[in-house]
């Protein structure tokens, strides 16, 4: 099978030669240090320059013998077309929010999104990527992520439980953005759309602001990607098992998982749905390439695609996400036997 035909037919429930294995890029970037030195490319080019953008994420899958390009490398693109001020980092340090554009909720609901020239450098970066054996993941901020990036948090947070109105309407008007960039991450190529929503952790906002605020347009941005044709993967932090009635009424393709999850228990109240992850991070980027390898193991016993569990550091090393090509590799002998792969 192609890098292509492994992942799609992962995220249809379909029959695969192994399991694929993906580093999406937005919340879970993949620009790694190592790459960028061997690479020699420029800082910060990758978020700025689409041939860069391209050029990086194909010596990614290439080097680390990936299932799919991904691209942008950040979560900040949306933020920054509501006029967020960003700090594009270093190689040690990826883009983060320095300077939220509005003190209010007021403030959100009258701006009026201009796509800034990063979201146009994804755009370009996806067109000179699609097409081939090698499937392009767009990647998308999630909604609260995205409001508690152009407003303080405390304000949203504050809002959910004392203004409903007022914070269903910022939702709702920063969604229209965000549908309307995974519609042209996808007219520009991408075969499949990665929407990360850290900041809807259960652990942060609970099952109940979930259900009133966060479900709506999580399922907006979803229908919307899928009315397009294409797969959707939904990826939410921290324990989202108190979440789960609320994101079994969300048609995602695949759901991706932190560490913190047990995917057994997850997959006790999604058995027929596609799961994705949930290799730690943290021992990613501190560990070796055997200890990945075996917790990678253990992780595709469940998991239809493997791919880390969050946000990798910029320190983890190429061997170390071949160690989770391996495991898949090796996870294959258990499949059953396909005639035509």
């Amino acid at each position: 099978m192609t890098s292509r035909q492994r992942l799609m037919s992962a995220l249809r429930g379909d029959a695969v030669d192994r399991p694929p294995v993906v580093i999406p890029g937005g919340m879970m970037a993949g620009s790694l240090y190592a790459i960028l030195r061997q690479a020699s490319l420029a800082y910060p080019a990758l978020h700025i320059d689409a041939a860069a953008m391209a050029e990086y994420a194909i010596h990614l899958q290439r080097t680390c013998e990936l299932d799919n390009y991904g691209v942008p490398f950040c979560m900040t693109v949306e933020a920054e077309d509501f006029g967020a001020g960003v700090d594009l980092g270093n190689p040690l340090k990826e883009p983060r929010v320095i300077r939220y554009p509005a003190s209010s909720l007021d403030e959100v609901l009258a701006m009026d999104p201009v796509p800034c020239l990063r979201h146009r450098v994804t755009l370009d970066a996806i067109s000179r990527l699609a097409g081939g054996d090698v499937p392009v993941i767009g990647n998308l901020i999630g909604p609260t992520s995205l409001l508690t990036s152009l407003v303080e948090p405390s304000v949203v947070y504050r809002a959910m439980a004392k203004d409903k109105d007022k914070i269903a309407g910022a939702f709702e008007h920063i969604t229209g953005h965000l549908v309307r960039f995974a519609q042209r991450q996808i007219a520009a190529g991408a075969d499949v759309i990665v929407l990360a929503d850290p900041g809807s952790s259960g652990e942060i906002i609970g099952g109940e602001l979930f259900r009133k605020f966060v479900a709506l347009p999580l399922n907006a941005i979803i229908r919307a990607i899928k009315a397009c044709g294409k797969p959707a993967v939904l990826h939410i932090c921290g324990n989202i098992l108190p979440l789960v009635e609320e994101l079994a009424a969300i048609p995602w393709d695949a759901l991706s998982v932190d560490s913190i999850v047990s995917l057994r228990k997850l997959k006790d109240h999604f058995p027929q749905r596609t799961l994705m992850g949930n290799v730690s991070t943290h021992m990613m980027a501190v560990s070796n390439e055997d200890k990945v390898y075996r917790a990678s193991r253990r992780a595709v016993e469940i998991s239809a695609i493997l791919a880390p569990a969050c946000g990798l550091p910029t320190t983890t090393l190429p061997e170390n996400i071949r160690g989770m090509v391996r495991a898949a590799r090796d996870a294959a002998r258990k499949l059953p036997k396909r005639c035509d792969v």
